[in-house]
């Protein structure tokens, strides 16, 4: 169970950092803004917020690039959007997924592998050939009816 305080920046300043896992702090003021501390030294602002019995935390952001004023700015505006039905993770999720596309994922993939210069320049290659209108499209864009035709499409050509 969290802790009730009221937030101002020296009183989350002063929150004592824990031995070890992570403490939770709600402010007196706004119940719904709180404050988790790990034992890293790490704070962050989230909103608190119940829906259908389930409890949720949505980070608002970290201490102190967040100051006590923004936060509970923030937190007021999450929650008008989680009241109209909005879910604020869901659509930071979409907007990310707006932003990756099939080239950005590839890269990623390259750089987390351990291959070898031919490797990556055939994968390259191969992704070009099949998937070259879709190297710059959102992933989010991308839909498995739209692979699967590919992959028909990629078959008959070979196949000929």
């Amino acid at each position: 169970m969290a802790d009730y305080i009221k937030f101002t920046h020296a009183a989350v300043g002063q929150i004592p950092i824990p031995a070890r896992g992570r403490v939770y702090y709600r402010d007196q003021k706004d119940p719904s803004l709180g404050l988790v501390v790990s034992s890293t030294g790490k704070k962050s602002f989230y909103l608190h917020v119940t829906e259908n019995r389930q409890t949720r935390r949505i980070t608002l952001g970290k201490c102190p690039q967040l100051s006590v004023a923004l936060a509970r700015d923030l937190a007021k505006t999450k929650f008008a959007q989680v009241i109209q039905g909005i879910d604020p993770i869901a659509e930071k999720r979409r907007a990310v997924a707006m932003k990756t596309t099939l080239r950005n994922v590839l890269d990623d993939y390259i750089k987390k592998k351990d291959l070898k210069p031919i490797t990556i320049n055939d994968y390259r290659i191969e992704i070009s050939r099949s998937f070259s209108d879709w190297l710059n499209k959102p992933l989010a864009e991308i839909s498995p009816d739209m692979i699967r035709s590919a992959i028909n499409n990629d078959i008959v050509i070979r196949g000929q």
